[in-house]
């Protein structure tokens, strides 16, 4: 499966690792909170940004959500709802052999453990 999703585009890899989350009950209260803090996240996958960030509604959400403080969007306009919560997720994502650290593999494990 890591082959599989290794291949995949960004915005595939992301949402189909967080649809294997969900569907194994792995998206807990706890996992969520780990996904949503920069820091763990940059720590534990070499991401520079949360993996998710939580917005207020599903609703139309202010394009300062998605970008960050220079302007550059860095999460997909596309929500995700968790339970009663809903999520934009980052789409700051290099592989293997990129010239940014690879961020996937280690995220490929975490969500396959």
């Amino acid at each position: 499966m890591i082959e599989i999703l290794s291949r995949m585009p960004n915005k595939q890899f992301i949402f189909t690792c967080l649809n294997i989350l969900n569907k194994t009950g792995k998206l807990t209260e706890k996992n969520i909170n780990l996904l949503t803090n920069r820091d763990y996240c940059s720590a534990n996958f070499l991401c520079r940004f949360a993996i998710l960030s939580e917005v207020p509604t599903l609703d139309e959400v202010s394009k300062d959500y998605y970008n960050d403080n220079s302007g550059h969007r860095r999460y997909y306009p596309e929500k995700y709802a968790i339970g009663e919560k809903v999520f934009i997720v980052t789409n700051h994502w290099y592989g293997h052999e990129k010239s940014n650290p690879d961020n996937r593999t280690p995220f490929m494990q975490w969500v396959m453990n």
